[in-house]
């Protein structure tokens, strides 16, 4: 899951994350996408911390 964090999270507020494993709802985080299924294996080049960047899919 991608999220973002809203204005509520305070000097959290506009951070992208991708979530790894599903955690409990929190109002101050908006889920703004998903990995699709056929990605999820890139998901393993991922670690705590890193840097990420959304590419649009243009097929």
């Amino acid at each position: 899951t991608i999220t973002l964090d809203n204005c509520d999270y305070g000097r959290y507020m506009g951070e992208l994350q991708l979530v790894k494993r599903d955690l409990k709802a929190d109002p101050r985080v908006n889920v703004v996408g998903k990995v699709s299924d056929e990605d999820l294996d890139l998901l393993a080049y991922l670690g705590a911390g890193q840097k990420f960047e959304i590419v649009e899919d243009k097929r």
